[in-house]
């Protein structure tokens, strides 16, 4: 076959980007954040049992997001009252020993050394109880943890994790908006900071409502 003849050569206009400049002025594209934003996760780790809210939903400060199977949480929290109640009888009975060698050593029949003793057993069993108090106060909290909750009134901006999945202590779930100030992030070349610094009035106008200005602060 003969050669096919070269492609005739086409003309194009090349053109350098700039800032453009509306009406009111110069114009930067940008985008919409809240002030604070955050991913939301389980103090601890779980399966999750149910997830109540989804992206763009609107939550109020303490209403619950999703939950985790309490059921090992629970067990805990009932081994944890065990023990405090078995650290609470281990002090009763020492403490009711201790009477009983004080009034031994009142009456000359045990030695000082054995007195002491008694009182050491009695003070490590009040130890034993605040260590048990403890641990059942961290296991009641672990069970208030399968509940995620919102800490601020907001909006879900994404969910990352679904029912029946095991997750994490810390892993990301939502996304999440608080219901604050709106900053607009843009981005100005280096050699226009000076002037938009030195801009007397900024305007921010949205997509989703034209011809509508906000007042912008730098």
């Amino acid at each position: 076959h003969p050669e096919a003849a070269p492609p005739a050569a086409r003309p194009v206009l090349v053109e350098p980007p700039h800032a453009y400049a509306g009406e009111s002025g110069e114009v930067f594209p940008g985008t919409v954040h809240a002030r604070e934003e955050a991913q939301l996760s389980f103090r601890i780790a779980g399966k999750m049992r149910t997830r109540q809210v989804d992206v763009g939903e609107s939550v109020k400060k303490g209403q619950v997001l999703a939950t985790l199977d309490p059921a090992d949480s629970r067990l805990n929290l009932s081994a944890a009252r065990a023990a405090l109640n078995a650290a609470q009888a281990d002090v009763t009975l020492a403490s009711a020993d201790l009477k009983r060698y004080k009034d031994l050593l009142d009456k000359g029949y045990i030695t000082a050394s054995v007195f002491d003793a008694r009182s050491n057993a009695l003070k490590l069993a009040e130890a034993h109880r605040e260590q048990a108090q403890s641990n059942l106060a961290v296991a009641a909290n672990q069970t208030a943890y399968t509940s995620l909750r919102a800490g601020k009134d907001g909006l879900i901006t994404a969910v990352l994790a679904e029912a029946g999945q095991v997750v994490a202590a810390g892993q990301p779930v939502f996304g999440f908006a608080a219901q604050s100030q709106r900053e607009v992030q843009i981005d100005v070349a280096e050699g226009r900071v000076a002037a938009l610094q030195d801009a007397p009035v900024l305007h921010v106008a949205l997509w989703a409502h034209p011809g509508k200005l906000y007042q912008g602060r730098l």
